[in-house]
């Protein structure tokens, strides 16, 4: 199955960042990948292609990235956002601002 990271990113700087988004903006698929990392999970274990998962980076300059992440379930259902993303010299997260958030819904039945 194909990788759902793209871009110029390494496994270390996509858990930096999932770690470092933590708790911003509402991103529900944030916070499900996150306890998926804290019960021991790697990014590609989460990144396989089977979860929904999708990761996409672009390189602004040294250390910044347009990151967008999200998670597409259920065929429609999911959620994600498109951060600006700079890391320091260590490979932390020095800044991460959310410039767009989306969301997307099952139908619903109106029976």
């Amino acid at each position: 199955m194909a990788r759902t990271i793209s871009g110029p990113i390494s496994p270390e700087q996509v858990r930096a960042f999932l770690r470092a988004v933590r708790g911003q903006e509402g991103v529900f698929a944030v916070e499900l990948i996150n306890e998926d990392l804290d019960g021991g999970a790697s990014v590609n274990e989460l990144f396989n292609g089977k979860l929904g998962y999708v990761l996409h980076a672009i390189a602004l300059a040294p250390g910044e990235f347009r990151i967008r992440f999200g998670c597409q379930s259920e065929g429609t259902a999911g959620d994600g956002a498109e951060w600006l993303v700079r890391f320091d010299e260590r490979g932390g997260v020095a800044a991460a601002v959310a410039e767009t958030c989306w969301v997307s819904e099952l139908p619903t039945n109106n029976l």
